[in-house]
């Protein structure tokens, strides 16, 4: 699995998280999300995002790390805020 954020209208950071405009609706993004879109400009292997998640958070208390960073893909990309290839 691999993920690339898709380009954005425009985006506004505050206190880790982001609001971004894509189209004609406003996404709130958390902290963990915004790091996430951060490290994938472009195609980015899961196990990457995953390291680098940790990394800055550490790992996950209830899950494996790349089953949360993998959630957490599936939901930007729901949103519209990543590919997923």
């Amino acid at each position: 699995m691999r993920a690339r954020r898709v380009p954005v209208d425009d985006r506004v950071d505050r206190g880790g998280e982001a609001l971004v405009l894509l189209g004609d609706h406003v996404v709130r993004v958390s902290e963990l999300g915004t790091a996430l879109l951060d490290s994938c400009p472009d195609w980015t292997d899961l196990e990457v995002l995953t390291e680098r998640l940790v990394s800055r958070f550490g790992p996950p208390e209830d899950r494996a790390a790349a089953t949360a960073t993998l959630e957490a893909l599936h939901r930007l990309h729901e949103q519209g805020l990543v590919d997923l290839g």
